[in-house]
């Protein structure tokens, strides 16, 4: 069952900040997107309720960027209470976190505005066209199997090396032989 936004919108704040890291209104909507697409895509179920709405700045969850913008382009206070989620859900709140917390809101920005759920509700016209979840699934989805792609070649190089230096080390003293002579 999905949670709502604003918990979700509390755990990133609140990780956040236990990490020495502020965040600002637009900084936490594309955070909540890429939460809610990562978890789409790895569970097959929506992290939150809330539709995602394809913003100017890139995509929005209204009922939380409402709640936020008195802040303006301010960082947002820390919750009072520190919410806890399900270790569920948890996992994909920290993953998105670790992957994301780093770069600006900006950043963030021009990287939805490169990515297809964010471009395809844009161009159907409408100023505020949801996001469909379809596509965020699809997207996310092709996003994961390009990493574990990334992950084998990287297993497939490290293993490599390995297998190289291990040869290395085991004639290390015919290749010194060959250079000296």
């Amino acid at each position: 069952m999905p949670l709502d936004a604003a918990l979700v919108a509390d755990v990133i704040l609140a990780k956040a900040a236990a990490r020495g890291e502020r965040v600002s209104n637009m900084k936490l909507q594309k955070l909540l997107y890429y939460a809610q697409g990562e978890h789409l895509a790895a569970t097959g179920e929506l992290l939150f309720d809330d539709r995602i709405k394809a913003w100017g700045k890139g995509p929005v969850v209204p009922g939380i960027w409402h709640r936020y913008r008195q802040n303006g382009f301010l960082d947002l206070p820390e919750p009072v209470q520190v919410p806890t989620i399900p270790a569920f859900y948890d996992c994909t709140v920290t993953a998105v976190l670790d992957r994301y917390l780093s770069l600006t809101a900006e950043q963030l920005s021009e990287m939805t505005h490169r990515e297809s759920p964010w471009m395809e509700a844009r161009t159907r016209g409408q100023r505020s066209a949801a996001i469909s979840e379809a596509t965020l699934k699809a997207h996310f989805s092709q996003i994961r199997s390009q990493r574990r792609e990334e992950r084998r070649i990287d297993v497939a190089i490290a293993t490599t090396k390995a297998q190289a230096a291990g040869f290395i080390h085991r004639h290390g003293g015919l290749f010194q032989r060959l250079a000296s002579s």
